[in-house]
């Protein structure tokens, strides 16, 4: 538990990179270079999850944590040289940015419009993706961690959906991209409650509940870090509302496939969906 806290802590690169790739993208088409971050990012989560289950099984565990802290090396000394060199910027506290958040939120109702819809998006997901491996090896389908771990190959195929989205954007706006998504998501919620009975509902449902998380990402970031003047305090909210509420959900879907099995599961994703939902009617 230790270990997962301190790596989860280290690791925000990613979100250190996305509002760098706003500042510096031309106004209309920065959605589309924030897709293509999130794009890599995302094939990189779902790749990983595919390659370290099949290492897992094949060499042990220990030995997919000494690559992982091997390649976080190199990757850190690379980033590290690639990107442009640039001094401090605010004059305040180190933790005046935090401290700004709840006023930040409240003059910019298009954020916390996307931290909610993102919350839900991300939480209906994560119930679900989380929960995944618990019906692939239970009595379902028998599979092993290995095989079960191929099915991120099917989130992977949806990180193509990135770019689009991205293009969408910039052309139509956020919300009607949003909107699109969750009625993607909202399609695959009983696609994966069939895929408890049958696994071809499972291949259609893990493809539709990724595209429409990537494109919600792209859209509802685009505008949680166009929408005020201090983007990277403005993606600091859209970050921890996003993992807050898919913490949350992964915490309920637990004792919910306990209690009711593979049905809870789903009913739990439906219900961040809601919750999601009733959020998105933005103009933008």
């Amino acid at each position: 538990a230790a270990a997962v806290f301190v790596a989860s802590a280290a690791t925000v690169v990613p979100q250190l990179l996305v509002p760098l790739v706003v500042e510096r993208a031309p106004a209309d088409r920065r959605a589309r270079h924030v897709a293509v971050v999130i794009a890599g990012l995302f094939t990189g989560i779902v790749a990983a999850r595919v390659v370290g289950s099949l290492a897992g099984q094949a060499f042990g565990w220990r030995w997919v944590f000494v690559g992982a802290s091997l390649l976080t090396v190199v990757l850190g000394l690379a980033t590290a040289l690639a990107l442009p060199s640039e001094g401090r910027r605010g004059t305040g506290p180190l933790l005046s940015g935090i401290t700004s958040l709840p006023g930040l939120a409240r003059r910019s109702p298009d954020l916390w419009r996307a931290c909610l819809r993102q919350a839900g998006m991300f939480g209906a997901w994560s119930a679900l993706w989380t929960s995944l491996a618990l019906l692939l090896t239970g009595p379902a389908y028998g599979l092993s961690i290995a095989t079960a771990g191929l099915f991120g190959l099917f989130g992977l195929a949806a990180s193509a959906v990135a770019p689009l989205a991205g293009g969408l954007v910039d052309r139509f706006g956020a919300a009607k991209v949003v909107r699109s998504a969750y009625i993607l998501a909202a399609v695959s919620v009983p696609l994966f409650w069939l895929g408890g009975h049958t696994v071809v509902a499972l291949f259609v449902a893990a493809i539709a509940i990724h595209a429409a998380l990537v494109a919600s990402h792209v859209a509802n970031q685009t505008l949680a870090l166009t929408t005020t003047s201090a983007p990277a305090t403005a993606n600091t909210a859209y970050v921890v509302s996003g993992f807050a509420g898919a913490a949350l959900a992964s915490s309920v879907a637990a004792p919910a496939f306990a209690h009711w099995g593979w049905t809870g599961v789903c009913a739990v994703a439906a219900l961040w969906l809601v919750v999601g939902w009733v959020s998105t009617s933005v103009r933008r």
